[in-house]
């Protein structure tokens, strides 16, 4: 039960001084507020429990006006100090002019006995603490003016106070009270250079506060930019419509592979990581092939050559490889792509194929076509030439065996194997 009042209690204190607003740079004006609001958290309690008996025993010494001062002087600080309308730099003035206020009353109603002198050391400390060590040289200053007017009552008796009676003279006065004024002027002086060293303190756990946000969104930005780059790697390589693979620099062996190599090998992602490249390439020249890797991690070149890869099904393409180094995982590594040149391979043969027959045909015209021709058109010159006469059998015959002999080449050239190349030909492109 207590303790709950108590949290609600708390919590009342700190939403009106402002404390309940929590901040992540904690500087040194927000240090001088927690102490205020933990002045008013504490205080009031103890200041309401110590009133309690104060109020009769004074009324019964006789101190009927100083216990209602008191009285004034308490519940106005409690009004002011939890007034959320007034702003709380005017507040923590106020307060500390009230306090000033009861020491000068207490000090002038029970002379230096009394309490007063206590709370006019306790105002430079509370001042400086909650304020700033300008206000606590201030507050110096009034001791040093107040001390000073005291003097002159005690020299000229201006109104009856024990301090009359305790010091007699000004000067018994100002000896104690310079002791006041050194004490407090000590009092602000420590307290600043404590204050001025947390304050640095403070300043650098700002900075390094600021310099940690910066890194944490330099963190975040990269690693933004690493998901991105993860992302454009799916892209380019898991995505990528050619064959891809990453091989270990040390036995060759298949550490990445993409979906396109899968399908186009037949093996699965589980037995390709089980593979080294090697199990792809033809029994023809190994140690060419681990060379040729040795010189592009050595050298750090790009590679281009073409091979033949035995897929799963046993299959035998014609490959074209890409390839280069990359640093996976902080070790080096090797990037190659891979392109099915099979059918190109096919129709390049194809075209080579045909130009080797179209060859054949040229050197049939220009040979062998123009010899029964040459032949044809010179029988008919003779025959022409007896004009009017009976064709001499001979010149008939020999006209005959040319006309076979170039109707035999006709059909050589129209052979269908010839025009089924075409055809295969046209297929390809």
């Amino acid at each position: 039960m207590l303790e709950r009042l108590w949290d609600k209690y708390r919590y009342y204190v700190e939403s009106v001084t402002g404390q309940h607003v929590t901040s992540p740079v904690r500087d040194i004006v927000y240090w001088r507020d927690r102490m205020f609001s933990n002045f008013f958290l504490y205080g009031l309690p103890v200041s309401s429990i110590s009133l309690l008996p104060a109020v009769p025993i004074g009324i019964l010494e006789g101190h009927s006006f100083l216990i209602l001062f008191d009285v004034l002087v308490a519940v106005s600080i409690g009004w002011v100090g939890l007034n959320k309308n007034i702003p709380l730099k005017r507040r923590k003035l106020i307060v500390t002019g009230l306090f000033y206020a009861f020491a000068l009353v207490t000090t002038a109603n029970l002379g230096s006995y009394g309490p007063g002198v206590m709370y006019l050391m306790a105002t430079t400390v509370f001042s400086t603490l909650i304020l700033s060590a300008r206000i606590g040289f201030g507050s110096v200053l009034l001791h040093l003016i107040s001390c000073l007017f005291f003097a002159l009552v005690i020299h000229f008796k201006l109104f009856s106070t024990p301090l009359i009676i305790q010091y007699g003279n000004p000067g018994s006065w100002l000896t104690f009270s310079s002791n006041l004024i050194f004490l407090s002027v000590l009092c602000v002086v420590m307290i600043s250079k404590i204050i001025n060293g947390l304050e640095s303190t403070i300043l650098k756990e700002v900075q390094l506060y600021n310099d940690l946000q910066q890194e944490a969104t330099q963190t975040a930005q990269l690693h933004k930019k690493l998901k991105e780059s993860a992302g454009h790697y799916k892209s380019l390589f898991v995505r990528n419509p050619s064959p891809m693979w990453v091989l270990e620099a040390k036995n060759f062996r298949f550490l990445q592979v993409n979906d396109a190599a899968v399908e186009s090998y037949g093996y699965s992602h589980e037995e390709f990581l089980k593979l080294c490249v090697r199990d792809l390439r033809l029994p023809a020249d190994p140690a060419a092939l681990n060379e040729k890797l040795r010189d592009l991690l050595r050298l750090g070149r790009r590679f281009h050559y073409v091979t033949q890869h035995r897929k799963k099904n046993g299959e035998v393409i014609d490959v074209e490889i890409r390839s280069s180094t990359i640093i996976l995982d902080g070790q080096p590594a090797i990037l190659a792509i891979g392109r099915d040149i099979t059918d190109q391979n096919r129709y390049i043969k194809a075209i080579e194929e045909q130009n080797d027959k179209l060859q054949e045909i040229a050197y049939i015209q220009s040979h062998t076509v123009r010899a029964p021709l040459a032949s044809i058109m010179g029988l008919v010159n003779l025959i022409k030439i007896d004009n009017g006469k009976q064709p001499d059998p001979e010149i008939v015959e020999a006209l005959d065996k040319a006309a076979k002999e170039f109707d035999e080449i006709i059909r050589k050239i129209a052979d269908p194997a010839l025009i089924y190349d075409i055809k295969s030909l046209n297929r390809f492109t």
